[in-house]
Parts: C-alpha cells; structure tokens; sequence
C-alpha cells in the first residue's frame, strides 16, 4: 500500500476530452498538489468532457470528496460534462454523508465591504460603545449615591484596603517623579528668566505650574499607570473566571462589590497625592535654584508662599477629583468589557491605560479653557 506522499495524478488530454486518474492514498496532507495539478490540466482543453477515474485510489479521508465536488464544481461553472467513474467505498461514503456546501471553498482574499458598510459597522460600533458608558455611569452615578446616603453599605474593608494601594504604595515613586518634574521646571525657567535678570522669578512658575497644572497632571498619569491598569485587570481575570457572572446569578450589584470601593478610594487619595506632589515639585526646585542658580532660600520660599493663593491649590485639587473619577470609571468599564482568552486581561488592561490618558489629556484642556474664559 502506498503512503502519503505516494498519491500521483496520471492525465490523458485529448481533443474528446480530459481524464484524470488519481492513484494512490487521497489524504489531506497529500491532496494540495494533486488539487492544484487537476485544475491546471483542466484549463488545457477549456469546453472539452472531464471523466474521473478513481479506479487507482486505494484510500481516502474528506480530502477526496472534496476533490471530486471541486471538480464538479468548476465543470459546473464552465458547463463542462463531468462523469466519475469506479467510485471506491471510501470515497463514496465521505460523499454520502458530508454535505457539499461543507466542503466548497470561500473565494480568498474575501470581497472588501463597502464604504457605506464600513461607516455603518463603525456607527452600530459607536453607539453600542456609547450605550454601555451611559448605562455604566448611570449604575454608577446611582451606586455613588447610595454609598453617600447610606455610608454604612459601603464595603469599607475594600475601599481601605484600596486607598493604601492607590496612596501609600504610590508615595515612593510620586516623590521622585515630582521632584524630578519641579527641577524640570525649574530649569526651564531659570533658562528663559535669567535673560530679563528676573532670576527671583523661578519660585513663582514652580510653584504655580506644580499646584495649577503639573501636580495633578503628574499625579492622574501615574495612577492611570498605576490603579487604573491595576482594577482593569483585577476585575478582567475575575470576569474570565466567571466570578462576575456568579455575582449577577447571585443578584449582586456588580458596581456595589466591584466598582464604587475603588472609585471613592481613588477619588479620596487623588488630592492628598496632588498636595504631596505639588509639595515635591516645589522641594526639587528649591534645592536647584538654591544650590544651582544661588537664588536666597528665604526669597525663594516667600515668592512661593506669596503666588501659592487658595484657588490657586483648590483649582488643582478640583482637577484632581475630576481625574480620580475618570482613571477610576475606565479601568473598572475596561474590566468590565472583558472577553473570554487568553490575551483579553493583557487586552482590557492596555485599553484603560490609553483611554485614562486620553481622557486625562482631554479634561485637563476642558479645565484649561474653562478657567482661562472665567478669568480664574
């Protein structure tokens, strides 16, 4: 008996016709070639009869009752005769029992959708992703409610535990990245003030740029990176593990148990790591302008105290708040949206990091616009 690779296409073309003989074992590792060589040897005599012969096939699996369907197929479409001849018992059982539409092959590369497909696919896209977000922050918005009128409902043991992961262990790397942002700018002013002998001036830009902008900028970046990947995968693995869905068989709110802890506990955390920020960018430009540009310690901390007014904080901390609710809703939704798979937890959590900072981006520009209109 022949092997695999023994399988061989023997052909006779002439003006009455074409007749191909298969000889050999018909299996799927061998019936590539032999299905490429049939369909070349048929465009040889165009219009011409096509006779089968399977008197030399010794065994076959699917791949010869879709070898013998193709062929038909194509004399179909050419309106050829087709005729098989000394149909073997393997392959007329596979061709008894396996359904052709099973065994056609789907035209490759497929047909591109149109224009007006694609835009339409993007909008159903759009407004399904709309809807989830607007019920998301509904159930949301309600459970943040109740967690205020109803204090004691709140799952206090989870949002502790979740403040000092989004807090404490944060405060290491807060303060060196803050330090680092408040030489930074100081730095940069000293490059541009320095031509105007206004050198005094560094303590003023630090500290409003640390308070106003960079404190809570730097802070919500670093927990988008932080807490917000952080509660999108906690929340992914537990929807691939279907332990979200044992809590809506189980009637329990979802938002309740998984979201509202972590949102207040980030939304409590932002503003004291924003002041810790801002504190940090002041402390690494007051050592660079002391030690580095020789500017008087005491005339530094004075214009810093005399620019840093109450709204001045309190405008960063409003940001920061803002921020908090927004790195907090997405990682969570981003946990939320979980499929099943391997890659979705990776997935989920590369989603909230980018659409926090996108988010983030944005809302610091509607602050920006806002603030400069209200002349705050």
């Amino acid at each position: 008996m022949s092997d695999d690779g023994a399988l061989k296409l023997e052909s006779e073309i002439n003006e009455s016709g074409t007749r191909l003989r298969p000889v050999g074992r018909i299996m799927q590792s061998n019936a590539g070639a032999m299905w490429r060589e049939a369909t070349a040897l048929l465009g040889q005599r165009p219009e011409t009869p096509v006779t089968l012969d399977l008197e030399g096939v010794e065994q076959s699996d699917s791949a010869g009752a879709a070898f013998v369907m193709h062929l038909r197929e194509l004399c179909a479409e050419e309106d050829r005769s087709f005729e098989v001849l000394n149909v073997g018992p393997s392959v007329r059982h596979f061709l008894d029992v396996v359904q052709e539409d099973d065994l056609s092959t789907p035209d490759w590369p497929p047909e591109p959708d149109s224009f007006f497909v694609q835009v339409g696919n993007a909008t159903l896209r759009t407004a399904s992703d709309v809807r989830t977000i607007v019920a998301f922050i509904g159930g949301l918005a309600l459970s943040l409610f109740q967690a205020i009128v109803h204090p004691s409902r709140l799952r206090w043991r989870d949002t502790f535990y979740y403040m000092e992961r989004v807090g404490a262990d944060a405060l290491p790397i807060m303060s060196l990245i803050s330090i680092l942002v408040g030489l930074i700018l100081a730095f940069l002013g000293y490059n541009q003030l320095n031509k105007v002998g206004a050198d005094v001036f560094v303590a003023d830009g630090v500290a409003y740029g640390m308070a106003r902008v960079f404190g809570p900028l730097m802070v919500a970046i670093l927990c988008a990176g932080r807490s917000g990947s952080a509660f999108a995968a906690e929340i992914g693995t537990m929807k691939v593990s279907e332990e979200v869905d044992a809590m809506d068989i189980m009637a329990l709110d979802r938002a309740r148990f998984l979201v509202v802890p972590k949102v207040i506990a980030l939304i409590l955390m932002m503003p004291i790591l924003t002041l810790y920020s801002d504190l940090g960018g002041m402390v690494g430009g007051f050592l660079v302008s002391v030690i580095g540009f020789k500017i008087p310690g005491t005339v530094y901390i004075q214009r810093s105290v005399q620019v840093l007014t109450i709204w001045t904080v309190c405008s960063g901390l409003v940001k920061s708040v803002v921020f908090a609710m927004v790195v907090a809703a997405v990682g969570c939704l981003r946990g939320l949206q979980t499929r099943q798979g391997a890659k979705a937890v990776g997935e989920v959590t590369t989603s909230a990091v980018v659409s926090g900072l996108f988010l983030i981006v944005v809302v610091e520009g509607i602050f920006s616009v806002v603030y400069h209109y209200l002349g705050l």
